[in-house]
């Protein structure tokens, strides 16, 4: 199964489909170096995110950019509730 998949199904917050994501799935980098979990902060699926991080997402691998993708999540959050 490509990792293609998940990545796409994180940024669309397909539940269903990352639920058959393995360990390695969540972790799987595609060509700009992003995992699904990263894309699923970046794009504020949080639902998906609270999946992939419960399925074994590396954090100690990759805190930093999970931390910034979080705070561009809650930025844009906060950008859209104050307009």
């Amino acid at each position: 199964m490509s990792t293609d998949r998940y990545h796409k199904a994180a940024k669309d917050g397909m539940i269903e489909v990352l639920k058959e994501a393995t360990k390695r799935d969540c972790n799987g980098r595609d060509e700009q170096g992003m995992t699904p979990t990263l894309y699923a902060a970046f794009y504020g699926n949080l639902e998906a995110l609270r999946l992939l991080c419960g399925r074994g997402y590396d954090l100690r691998a990759q805190k930093l950019k999970c931390i910034l993708c979080k705070l561009v999540v809650i930025g844009e959050r906060y950008a859209f509730q104050s307009m």
